[in-house]
């Protein structure tokens, strides 16, 4: 709530819309360092995690190991 005055406004609530493709690739790279970077700790995890994002948001930067991960998350998300 924003306040002006001695009155408050109510601001409106977000109306509701579709995910985007790049919302959808941030929800499936966030499940797949849950997965594969769990118990690294800083230099091991940064470079985990930058691999498994490039994964996430490039097809053909995925070795197999990763696109496999990559179909698991995707079929639990679209399950969900």
């Amino acid at each position: 709530m924003a306040k002006k005055g001695p009155w408050i406004r109510v601001r409106k609530p977000i109306s509701k819309y579709p995910e985007t493709p790049q919302q959808r690739n941030v929800r499936i790279g966030g499940a797949m360092i849950r997965a594969r970077c769990k118990g690294l700790k800083d230099k091991g995890f940064t470079n985990c995690r930058s691999e498994v994002l490039q994964c996430a948001f490039h097809e053909d930067k995925c070795d197999i190991e990763l696109k496999e991960l990559k179909d698991e998350v995707k079929e639990k998300i679209e399950g969900t």
